[in-house]
C-alpha cells in the first residue's frame, strides 16, 4: 500500500507528515471543514493501493487507515474506509472497530456508533468492555431501552470476571436508561441485584433509582434508599441532599411526609437544574406552607417556574414581596424576572432591568452573555431590530446559546415576508448552535421555499438528514419539493449498506462508485 496512506508522527525520523489533513472541525454536526476532500483522497488512495496489489487490500494497512482517521475526527470517513474493507472481503483488526465506535460516540452519534458495535460483534469479534460500555450509553442516549437491556444481558454473559468497579458502570447505565423510559420493575431488580453482590452504588446510581421510584415506586421504597444514602463502607457513599431532590418528589405524593427547610432547597434547586418547573413550583409551594423559612435560590427557581408554567404574574408576585422585605434578587432571579416582562409585554420596563444589570459592572462573561441574551430579545420585541442585531452580532460572542435571539428575529422577518433576511438568520442559527428544535426546521424550510433561489432551501434539506434524520417525520409535506436536475445526483449503483456481510468479490472500482450512503 503507498506510504502515504499511513499517518507519520515524526517521532525520532525528522519527516513530515504523511496524512495531509489536520485534525477535523466541524462547523455544524455532521460536516466538518474540509467537506468531500478528505474522502475522495482516501478512495484515490485506495484504487492506486489495489492498482498495486492486483486488486486486494491489506489489512493491517486498512487497520492503520482507519484508526488514522477515527482518531482525527474523520468518523463518517472511518466507517467508509470500515465498509470498503468489508466489501472487499478484508476484515481489519478489532482496533479499528473499537476506534470508530469511540469517535462516533464523542461526536454523539450514538446510532453510529451502535451500527458499527452490531457490525464489529457479527464479524466475529469479542468487544472489550470499554467498547460494550459505549455501546450501552449510546443505546441509552439514543432512548433504544430494550437494546440497552438486551446488551447488558450479552455483556454479563461475555465478561463474566468483571471488576466491580466495571459492574457498576454498566449497572448505572442501565439504571439511567430506567429513570429514562419509567422502568420501575426493571430499575427494583438491579438495584436489589446490586445491593446483594455488593456491586458499588455511585451518586448515579441514586439518582437514576430514585427518578424511577418516585415516578412509580412508595414512600415505603424512598425511605429505604434514604437509609441507604447515610451509610459509608460496603461499596456505598454518604450523598448529600443536594443530590436526593427526587426523593422529595416521591414524598410529595405521601399523605403526613415531611422535608427539612435546607432538604427542600436542595430538592427544589436540583429540580430546577432537572428543569422540573412543575415540581419546583409544587415544592416551593408546599415548603411556604410548611416552613417560615425560604432562601433566595427557592424564590428564583419558583420565579422561573412560574415563567416556564405560564404563569408571569406569579412571578412578579414573588418579586413584589422581595422588593417588601428587601430580598435581594440573586441572577437567576432577575432572569426570571426579565423573562416574566418579555411574557406579559412589558418590554420597556423588561430593557430597564437588563441595564440595570448591566450598571452592575459584573466582570464574568457568563452573566454578561446572559444580560445580552435578554436584551437582544426585548430590542426585538420593541421592534428595534437594527439595534438588536448589532448587539447580537457585538455580542453573540459571550452568549452560550443564541437560539432564543435568532428565534424572534427570524419571525420578524418571516411576518414581514422578508424571507431573504429570515433564511440569513435562519442559517446563522443552524451553523451556531448544535441543538435545535423541530420547529426550528419547520421556520427555515418555511421561509427559504418562498425565495426564487432555492439553494438556500436545499442546503437546509441536507443540513436535515444530517443533523435531524429523527424528526424528517413530522415537517409538513408540503415543505418538501422535489429535487429538481440542478440539484439532482448523478444516477450511481445502489449503495450497500453498512450491515451488510463481507462477502463480495474483490473489486477495483473507482473512488465515487465505492463511496457508500451512511445513516
Amino acid at each position: 500500500m503507498p506510504e502515504s496512506l499511513l499517518y507519520h508522527d515524526t517521532t525520532g525520523q525528522g519527516e513530515d507528515t504523511r496524512f495531509p489533513f489536520e485534525p477535523a472541525v466541524y462547523i455544524v454536526p455532521g460536516r466538518h471543514n474540509y467537506g468531500k476532500k478528505v474522502s475522495e483522497w482516501m478512495f484515490a488512495l485506495l484504487e492506486e493501493s489495489m492498482a498495486e496489489n492486483d486488486g486486494h487490500l491489506n489489512s493491517d494497512d486498512m487497520t492503520s487507515l482507519i484508526i488514522t482517521l477515527a482518531q482525527r475526527n474523520y468518523y463518517r470517513e472511518a466507517m467508509e474506509a470500515l465498509q470498503f474493507s468489508r466489501q472487499n472481503n478484508v476484515k481489519p483488526r478489532i482496533a479499528a472497530y473499537s476506534k470508530v465506535i469511540s469517535s462516533c460516540y464523542s461526536h454523539e452519534r450514538f446510532e453510529l456508533a451502535l451500527q458499527v458495535f452490531d457490525v464489529m460483534r457479527r464479524d466475529g469479534f469479542k468487544p472489550s468492555f470499554v467498547t460494550y460500555s459505549r455501546a450501552l450509553s449510546s443505546a441509552s442516549k439514543a432512548n433504544q431501552h430494550e437494546m440497552v437491556m438486551e446488551l447488558f444481558r450479552e455483556l454479563m454473559a461475555d465478561c463474566p470476571d468483571l471488576t466491580d468497579e466495571c459492574q457498576s458502570i454498566a449497572c448505572n447505565t442501565v439504571l439511567n436508561s430506567c429513570a429514562r423510559n419509567d422502568d420501575y420493575d426493571t430499575a427494583t431488580w438491579l438495584f436489589d441485584e446490586m445491593k446483594l453482590r455488593g456491586v458499588p452504588m455511585t451518586q448515579s446510581t441514586f439518582n437514576s433509582f430514585m427518578l424511577c421510584v418516585s415516578k412509580s415506586g412508595t414512600i415505603a421504597d424512598v425511605k429505604e434508599v434514604v437509609g441507604l444514602l447515610d451509610k459509608t463502607g460496603n461499596g456505598h457513599v454518604d450523598v448529600s441532599y443536594a443530590d436526593v431532590y427526587l426523593m422529595a418528589m416521591a414524598a410529595d405524593r405521601a399523605v403526613g411526609s415531611s422535608l427539612s427547610p435546607n432538604a427542600y432547597m436542595s430538592a427544589i434547586s436540583s429540580c430546577a437544574k432537572w428543569k422540573k418547573w412543575d415540581t419546583v413550583i409544587a415544592l416551593f409551594e408546599r415548603m411556604r406552607a410548611e416552613h417560615d423559612t425560604v432562601f433566595v435560590v427557592t424564590i428564583a427557581a419558583a420565579m422561573m417556574g412560574y415563567v416556564k408554567e405560564g404563569k408571569p404574574e406569579a412571578t412578579m408576585a414573588l418579586y413584589k414581596e422581595c422588593v417588601a422585605n428587601q430580598v435581594e434578587l440573586n441572577t437567576f432571579a432577575k432572569q426570571a424576572l426579565v423573562t416574566a416582562h418579555l411574557h406579559m409585554g412589558a418590554y420597556e420596563e423588561g430593557l430597564r432591568i437588563c441595564d440595570a444589570m448591566m450598571a452592575e459592572q459584573v466582570a464574568d462573561e457568563g452573566y454578561r452573555g446572559l444580560v445580552y441574551k435578554l436584551k437582544v430579545q426585548m430590542l426585538v420585541a420593541l421592534k428595534r431590530i437594527d439595534e438588536a442585531i448589532a448587539l447580537l452580532e457585538e455580542t453573540g460572542s459571550i452568549m452560550d446559546q443564541t437560539v432564543n435571539c435568532f428565534r424572534p428575529l427570524i419571525a420578524h422577518f418571516a411576518d414581514a415576508r422578508q424571507y431573504d433576511l429570515a433564511t440569513k438568520y435562519s442559517q446563522m442559527l443552524f451553523q451556531k448552535n448544535q441543538y435545535v428544535s423541530p420547529s426550528d426546521w419547520v421556520q427555515a424550510l418555511s421561509v427559504s421555499i418562498g425565495l426564487p433561489d432555492k439553494t438556500a432551501y436545499w442546503e437546509f434539506r441536507r443540513a436535515l438528514e444530517i443533523r435531524g434524520p429523527d424528526i424528517l417525520s413530522t415537517i409538513p409535506g408540503e415543505l418538501f419539493l422535489e429535487s429538481s436536475k440542478t440539484h439532482k445526483k448523478a444516477p450511481a449503483p445502489p449503495a450497500r449498506s453498512l450491515l451488510t456481510p463481507a462477502t463480495s468479490r474483490p473489486t477495483l472500482l473507482s473512488p465515487t462508485k465505492q463511496k457508500l450512503k451512511l445513516l
